[in-house]
């Protein structure tokens, strides 16, 4: 688990080695835990807490390909009134295409 700010944290399944499951939870002051993102087998991200601690508006992932396939990129965006994120657009970035998110894994 890697702490951001005491209050966030990443939970990574690793099995594989490049292209990682995160998941972001929060932990809210009764202790009770919640689940707010989960990014499936992408390499990076860009999510970055604002300068008060404040959760991003958007988070953009993208993975890591094995030859010959195409890369993908997932733009999530958060819901302010419940806090979590959901996926809005994904996209094989090769053929600069946007599919439906559930057909790419």
């Amino acid at each position: 688990m890697k702490n951001l700010e005491s209050k966030y944290f990443w939970v990574l399944d690793v099995t594989p080695s490049i292209n990682v499951t995160r998941n972001l939870l929060v932990k809210k002051q009764d202790d009770e835990v919640c689940h707010l993102l989960i990014i499936p087998e992408m390499s990076t991200n860009d999510f970055k807490l604002g300068s008060k601690g404040g959760l991003p508006n958007r988070v953009i992932a993208s993975d890591t390909p094995s030859f010959g396939f195409d890369q993908k990129t997932i733009v999530f965006e958060l819901n302010k009134s419940t806090e979590k994120y959901s996926p809005i657009t994904c996209k094989q970035v090769n053929k600069n295409k946007v599919v439906n998110c559930t057909e790419l894994f």
